[in-house]
Parts: structure tokens; C-alpha cells; sequence
């Protein structure tokens, strides 16, 4: 964090406040007293001041482990308002009380927070392709024996920086009474570990994404968290790429595959409304470097006649234009051209929506019903079975 003067302000006079740390410093705000910064770390969310005068790092002690937000702080006053979400908790406010050194539970916020103590989270480190190790969390319900009960979804997603910070869904309280284990793979192209770890994973290097996610649903099965025919992986909008070629470089890993809005055809994606600003993440067929990295990423050029691949199924807004439908339209077809497992291949479409950002409630609740009714079905879950024809 760097300081300059509104009245000459130079990036190249300026004074350097905070150095670079260890840890990835998210963002920053200013009250009466000190300089906030929301940073993460291996062990989660953190809230760091550096009060005026001293600069000297003090850690905000936080009420629990999580995703941490600044929602408001004045350069006019001490306290300040933050948000925590948890892995097993959803969003709960507090006024951090300046006067006393401590948090308080905003009255803001009307509704209490959402979760589940019956959870349990443990963060794992996986030895990927090439020996770098790639953080994971899982959340599962306490005292159940995943690989017995059932399935594992295995989610990532890794572009431009992204990180995938706790929070938590109580609509996934249905699938962990089943069993179900929840893996978030924090793989190279996101920002867990910053800029470098963002860089690992984009352009020449965009392949470190997909592998990491391999070698994740490896360890997964190694250490039976799951088994062979119970892991589903699922990616959506550029984790799309993610998910699309982990099936095609290993279709025998995975049972199913949920891709939703996802990049697919990364070869024409530049031609696309929006492709020409993501140059810059993945690259520009105008050069042959760019051309390759990109056939290389792109899940559609990948899909080979007379593989087992896992049971697939697309979703995409008609109207998405960030991400072009024919992307699943044309993947699809190519997908249940070319399979030879007999699982199905499908397509969901909402012709009243685009990327996602426009869904009613309505539309969330059945989209979140038709993905649940599909990976129950493939697991093969006696109440999600299709029913028998009466002769």
C-alpha cells in the first residue's frame, strides 16, 4: 500500500505505507484512528489495523474464522461495521466498538445468522502434477464416513484471481444429511497466494488449473473421502474451462460433471461480445503462441469419438452475454456425439436469463433442484431412479 499527495500525485514519488506481506492483502479502508486492511490467509479472513502514528500491525481479534467485508468505516469515526461468512455459517454483522476493543453484533442486520455447528471443515494441502502443493477444503457433516454415505462435488474454479473464499449455502444442508462432501480446490489461475499463484494458472500456464483439479479428485479417492463412481466435478462461467477439460484429460475420475454458463469453445471465444477483454487472461489467436494456449484450454477441441466420459449436464442463459450460449450448445452435441459410456448428456436452458446475474428466486430454486436431482440420479440414489414404464 503506497501514499501520494492529492496535489502532485505520483506513483513514482510515492511512499510506500504497508510493504508486501506474506499474506494477500484484499483491501483497505480508513477510520478516525487507523488504516484497515481485510486480508486472507491459510488460516482465513483476518482484519489487521495500523494505527495512525505507528503503523504497527495489530490483528483485530474476529468472533470466528471466515470471509471478512469492511461494510462501512469513516475517516470521522473509531468504529466501524464488518461482516464474517464462514464455511458453515452464513453473513453476520458487527460493529467493532473502538472504545472497548471489541466486536458487537450490529443491529443492522435483522435477520440472524444462518448455519450449522454440526459441520466440520478441514483444510488439506494436494501434491499436484508437477509437486506444488494446492490448498483444498472440505466440509462435511461431523462423525459421517463420506466414502460410505455419499457422493463428493468437487468445485473450482481459477481465473483471473479469484478467490474462493468461505461461504456457506443452507440449501447444502440437504446433501450433507446425505453424506455429501463438499471439496473447494483453490487452484493455480486464482489468488489465494496473490498475484503469483493467479499467474500459474492463465495463458501458457492455464493447464496448472485443470491438473490441479485432477490431482485433487486423485486425493480425494486416496484418501477415501470418496470412491470411484461417487466424485462429480463442477465449474462455471471461466471455470467452465476448468471442468470441461479435467473430464476430457480424465474422463475415468469423475461420475459426473455440472457445467454451468461455462467457456468452452476458448478457440472463437475471442470473437465473442466479450471475448476481446479477456485477452489479457487467456490469450489472442492473433499470435501463435495465443492461438495454441488457447486450442490447449478449450474443452470443445479436446472431445474425442468413443470415450466413456461421466454423465454431463450444460446450463446456460439464452440471453448470456458475457459468456455466448452456443458455447454449451455446440459442446453438448459434440459431447453426446462422441461418448461411448452410455451416461447421459444434457442441456438445461433458461431462455429467460443470461449469465446468471438476472435469475428470479424462482429460477434459482429449480436450477439448484434440477443439479441436486441429476447428481443424486447418477449416484444412484433409489429415490432420484427414473420410474419403471408399467407394461
Amino acid at each position: 500500500i503506497i501514499s501520494t499527495t492529492l496535489s502532485q500525485p505520483s506513483l513514482k514519488n510515492a511512499a510506500v505505507v504497508i510493504p508486501q506481506q506474506h499474506f494477500v492483502m484484499e483491501d483497505m479502508h480508513a477510520t478516525k484512528d487507523m488504516l484497515l486492511v481485510t486480508a486472507l490467509t491459510d488460516e482465513g479472513g483476518k482484519l489487521i489495523s495500523y494505527p495512525f502514528g505507528s503503523m504497527k500491525k495489530e490483528d483485530i481479534t474476529l468472533p470466528l474464522s471466515g470471509t471478512v467485508r469492511v461494510n462501512y468505516a469513516s475517516p470521522k469515526e473509531r468504529d466501524f461495521i464488518y461482516t464474517i461468512t464462514s464455511w458453515t455459517r452464513t453473513a453476520q454483522t458487527y460493529r467493532y466498538n473502538a472504545l472497548k476493543g471489541m466486536s458487537e453484533i450490529s443491529a443492522i442486520q435483522k435477520n440472524p445468522s444462518i448455519g450449522s455447528e454440526g459441520l466440520e471443515v478441514k483444510e488439506v494441502k494436494v501434491k499436484s502434477h508437477d509437486g506444488v502443493l494446492v490448498p483444498m477444503t472440505l466440509i462435511y457433516k461431523k462423525g459421517v464416513k463420506p466414502s460410505v454415505y455419499g457422493y463428493t462435488g468437487l468445485t473450482a474454479y481459477g481465473a483471473y484471481g479469484h478467490q474462493d473464499n468461505p461461504y456457506f449455502w443452507p440449501e447444502d444442508m440437504v446433501r450433507f444429511d446425505r453424506g455429501y462432501v463438499r471439496a473447494v480446490a483453490h487452484v493455480r489461475g486464482g489468488g489465494i497466494y496473490g498475484e503469483d499463484w493467479h499467474r500459474a494458472g492463465r495463458m501458457a500456464t492455464k493447464h496448472n488449473t485443470w491438473k490441479d483439479v485432477i490431482a485433487c479428485g486423485e486425493y480425494l479417492i486416496a484418501n477415501k473421502y470418496t470412491m470411484p463412481g461417487k466424485l462429480s466435478v463442477s465449474g462455471g462461467s471461466a471455470g467452465g474451462i476448468t471442468a470441461g477439460r479435467s473430464i476430457t484429460e480424465r474422463p475415468d475420475l469423475f461420475r459426473s460433471a455440472i457445467i454451468g454458463v461455462g467457456a468452452l469453445d476458448m478457440v472463437g471465444f475471442e470473437r465473442s461480445p466479450n471475448g476481446a477483454g479477456n485477452t489479457t487472461e487467456f490469450g489472442s489467436t492473433k499470435t501463435k503462441e495465443g492461438f495454441e494456449n488457447l486450442l490447449a484450454m478449450s474443452t470443445y477441441h479436446h472431445i474425442k469419438d468413443g470415450t466413456p466420459y461421466p454423465a454431463i449436464m450444460f446450463t446456460h442463459g439464452v440471453n448470456d452475454n458475457r459468456v455466448p450460449v452456443h458455447n454449451s450448445l455446440k459442446t453438448y452435441a459434440r459431447f453426446k456425439e462422441a461418448t461411448s459410456s452410455g451416461l447421459p448428456v444434457l442441456l438445461n436452458l433458461n431462455f429467460d436469463s443470461g449469465h446468471g446475474m438476472q435469475q428470479t428466486n424462482a429460477d434459482i430454486i429449480k436450477s439448484a433442484a434440477d443439479n441436486l436431482s441429476f447428481i443424486y440420479w447418477m449416484m444412484g440414489y433409489p429415490d432420484f431412479q427414473p420410474e419403471k414404464k408399467q407394461e
